[in-house]
């Protein structure tokens, strides 16, 4: 590539997590008006419209890689984008704002251990599973698809929050 290509690309990049930044901004903003609108907690908007229209292209390629034959990948995918947003994805944006506001941040807690304990589940749950025959049947993929759907309603009706 010459200079002036290289230069392009590098702009190109910024201009584009400049846009997701503005854009997931803009996202969370309307998803706090349609739980107002709905007269609901922009928590359950949060743990369900939100977090599922975040996963979808891990999903894809979760679902692309085992059909492949590639189940480990899959489940590694799933675990390591998780890993990433919790620690990267809160702990960055955390750090920013401590270094630019000097004070600390509050972020609430009060229904974090619900939250916390049905994560936990669930990754015991896989990991009886993985190593009951070493292969996600079917069966037990409709366990886990059946399982956040019991989340989804346990959240919406308020056990979450």
């Amino acid at each position: 590539l010459t200079g002036d290509a290289r230069k392009s690309y590098i702009r190109a990049f910024f201009v584009s997590i400049l846009l997701i930044g503005l854009i997931s901004y803009v996202l969370v903003e309307m998803a706090v008006v349609f739980a107002d609108a709905l007269h609901i907690s922009p928590v359950i908007v949060a743990l369900t419209l939100l977090a599922a229209g975040t996963s979808v292209p891990d999903l894809f390629a979760s679902v692309i890689v085992a059909r492949q034959g590639r189940g480990s990948m899959a489940i590694a995918n799933a675990v390591g984008s998780n890993i990433f947003d919790i620690l990267v994805g809160l702990g960055l944006p955390w750090l920013l704002a401590l270094v630019v506001l000097k004070e600390k941040i509050f972020i609430g807690t009060e229904d974090l251990w619900s939250s916390a304990l049905i994560l936990g589940l669930t990754v015991v749950l896989l990991f009886v599973f993985l190593f009951t025959g070493k292969l996600l049947s079917r069966k037990e993929g409709w366990v886990l698809v059946a399982a956040y759907g019991g989340f989804i309603v346990w959240t919406v009706l308020g056990g979450g929050l």
